[in-house]
């Protein structure tokens, strides 16, 4: 500042002071003269004095200081060594060796710059030079600082915690923080960072001292403990802590995971390459092996293996497998070259070499296979060493099936019968073999086929015996519904045609149809001719029924029965289109009672015609009796007799003299009749005819007027016979 500024009364000017005009001092103990520049500062030097000034500072002989100043108060002072001001201004560069607010040495609460380049607060010179950390803050030349709290930027310190965003550690803006050093050091970033803790829910991430963190929100989230290790929730994949690890789409080495499944081998689970898949999750679950495992099936052929949640699996290929399928009629089977076992339980092996055991509640021994330990009392019983198999206890009725040597044949043959077989008319049970077998009773639902009936045998059938057009047995069941088709075992299928009555019956039930067309074995019928049955309730005929084929109108029968009404008898017989209520007679051998009007007795002969014109022959307990009835216009009767053929009645020969009766037939060529006895009789033979005895006849006697010319007969005298005319 100008030292001319407010001097009202200088005590001393500078030429008072021994400077000459040029500013010099001469100075005999120097030899360097000193000067005064012309221009201090600006200042004329006329205007520069000395001594005590009068002004708001004072100069004294050793410092410059202001009028008010009061040291540590106010004003300023300049010494020799030091200063003291209130406030300061640089504008320039401002240098010094140190620096130390308020002292050096003596206040602990104080400000150090040393000449080393040390900044520190909060400790004197000398604690501060025996430890750094004496100091409540230090920025230290190499770098290394200290500070107990504070703001940087943002950013604020506190004993024990860095934070940021907001001056209070505890606000939602402190999203910051890092510290905690007077518990669990810690990093937390997040709304209300200082809230975030490792086992809370709050949206951040947290890092610990004791080596945990955790990372993302209440539902999303990664955390790592000491305690339970690392854990994660996601939306398509999480770890617990207790080790569950759930993914939706994962790549592990060579496997891969989807939202319902694990497999490997290729990206796409549906992949020829892809060999192994976990999964189905959202179906049933399984475990395939093999090529396109994801393709392998329980019910398929793919080579492979496979396991599903159901409990059934199966291994191998199309042609050699191991399965097993739950359910009623599956179970356990198994197919390889020397062995199988179907579903339906039939077990082919080609080996099996076991000695005892227990197989299924079956007792193993070294040649028997039976349900009781005790083979005599099983129920079922297989005996290599004997060849045999037998079903049902040996104290009782059993089944036997064995191989036997036959010594006449020299030959081993098989054979089933039952264990009270005697052989005879009058034996008991049944016996099989394969060229022949005998039976008490023998029942054939459907088509009995024989090729030979035992010649001089006795053959029996019980009840009626029908020969038809055609029958045949179904081959499916039926519905009860009218649109039920029918199908047949279609073994002779020529002798069906549309228009053809067929009759099914049973014990209980008995329906007759009409064929409408035919597909092979298939027909198509109208059901319930006989109109018994309401709409779509008809009798529902199952499998193996016998199917009776009448034909059509007109095509007819045989029956043979011998418990029918007015039996036993056999009958030729025709219908015209309803066979159910109506069938006409046309030939019957054996009882012929009700066949005729008139007859209505048990009589047993022939019958033929009907109550008209018929031919009937029977034996009514004492006599024979023939009669023939023509009364139809064309009725016709014949009889024609063969060379050597006869009919007679008495007469044992032609013109039998000695019998009464007639004889009528062909003899040497010609055509004889003979007809009464020795003494009376008509005779004829060879063109002529001969009457021999008396005529008597009754008065008046007609008689035409012949002439001799055209008399029909000739009478010879020689031979007093007549002779017809020529």
């Amino acid at each position: 500042m100008p030292l001319t500024n407010n001097l009202v009364d200088p005590k001393y000017d500078i030429y008072d002071l021994g400077f000459a005009e040029s500013l010099v001092i001469e100075d005999d103990f120097y030899t360097e003269v000193p000067k005064v520049q012309s221009n201090i500062f600006g200042i004329n030097p006329a205007n520069i004095g000395s001594g005590e000034f009068v002004s708001v500072f004072e100069m004294t002989d050793e410092e410059y200081r202001s009028s008010n100043f009061v040291t540590g108060v106010s004003g300023w002072r300049l010494g020799p060594t030091s200063a003291e001001f209130v406030d300061v201004t640089v504008s320039g560069v401002f240098t010094a060796g140190e620096i130390h607010v308020p002292d050096v040495d003596t206040t602990a609460n104080s400000f150090h710059v040393n000449t080393a380049g040390d900044t520190w607060w909060g400790a004197t010179e000398t604690d501060f030079n025996s430890a750094p950390a004496n100091a409540a803050a230090y920025v230290l030349k190499t770098g290394v600082v200290k500070f107990n709290s504070g703001q940087v930027a943002n950013f604020y310190l506190g004993a024990n915690d860095i934070w940021g965003g907001n001056a209070a550690i505890g606000n939602a803006a402190t999203t910051i923080i890092v510290g905690n050093l007077n518990g669990v050091s810690k990093i937390a970033l997040g709304v209300s960072a200082d809230a975030i803790t490792i086992a809370g829910t709050q949206e951040g991430v947290i890092m610990s001292g004791s080596g945990n963190f955790r990372a993302g929100n209440a539902t999303d989230y990664i955390k790592f403990t000491t305690a339970s290790g690392l854990s994660w929730k996601g939306t398509t994949n999480s770890l617990t802590e207790a080790g569950l690890f759930t993914t939706t789409n994962a790549v592990m080495g060579g496997f891969y995971v989807g939202a319902n499944d694990f497999w490997g081998g290729n990206a796409t689970i549906g992949n020829a390459a892809t060999t192994v898949v976990f999964g189905n999750l959202d179906g049933t679950s399984k475990l395939a092996l093999g090529v396109s495992a994801d393709a392998i099936t329980i019910d398929g052929t793919e080579e492979g293996f496979i396991v599903d949640g159901t409990g059934e699996f199966r291994g191998g290929n199309s042609t050699d497998f191991v399965m097993f399928r739950a359910g009623e009629e599956e179970g356990f089977s198994f197919k390889g070259t020397n062995a199988e076992l179907t579903e339906g339980g039939l077990l082919d092996v080609s080996n099996i070499d076991a000695d005892g055991g227990i197989v299924g509640g079956f007792y193993l021994a070294e040649t028997t296979l039976s349900d009781n330990i005790v083979t005599t009392s099983s129920d079922i019983l297989l005996d290599s060493a004997n060849r045999l198999i037998r079903v049902g206890d040996t104290g009782d009725n059993y089944l036997r099936m064995a191989v036997v040597y036959d010594g006449t044949l020299d030959e081993d043959v098989p054979l089933i019968e039952s264990s009270n077989y005697v052989s005879g008319p009058a034996g008991s049970g049944f016996h099989i073999e394969p060229s022949y077998g005998e039976f008490g009773d023998l029942r054939a639902r459907g088509k009995f086929t024989t090729l030979v009936m035992e010649y001089e045998a006795v053959s029996a059938v019980g009840g009626s015996l029908l020969l038809s057009k055609s029958s045949d047995v179904l081959d499916a069941d039926m519905t009860a519904l009218d649109a039920s088709t029918m199908t047949i075992s279609g073994s002779n299928l020529q002798n069906w045609a549309a228009g053809d009555m067929l009759q099914m019956k049973d014990g209980v039930e008995e329906e007759w149809f009409e064929v409408v067309s035919l597909a092979d074995n298939v027909i198509t019928a109208t059901r319930d001719k006989e109109g018994e049955y309401d709409a779509d309730a008809n009798p529902v005929w199952k499998k193996g029924t016998a199917v009776v084929n009448y034909g059509a109108s007109g095509d007819g029968g045989i029956l043979l029965t011998a418990s029918s009404t007015d039996s036993p008898r056999i009958d030729i017989f025709t219908h015209g289109g309803s066979p159910w209520s109506t069938l006409t007679p046309r030939l019957r051998i054996g009882n012929i009672n009700n066949y005729f009007t008139d007859i209505n007795d048990d009589v047993y002969g022939l019958a033929v015609g009907d109550n008209s014109d018929f031919l009937r022959c029977f034996h009514d307990g004492s006599n024979l009796q023939f009669k023939l009835s023509l009364t139809g216009t064309y009725s016709l009767a014949e009889i024609e007799l063969g060379t050597g053929g006869y009919m007679r009645s008495g007469q044992e020969s032609f013109n039998d003299t000695d019998n009464d009766g007639f004889w009528m037939g062909e003899e040497g060529g010609e055509s004889k009749v003979s007809i009464g006895d020795g003494t009376q009789g008509l005779k004829y033979a060879g063109g002529e005819m001969e009457y021999t005895g008396a005529i008597t006849a009754a008065y008046p006697i007609q008689l035409k007027s012949y002439t001799f010319a055209n008399l029909p007969i000739s009478i010879t005298s020689e031979t007093k016979s007549p002779t017809a005319n020529a």
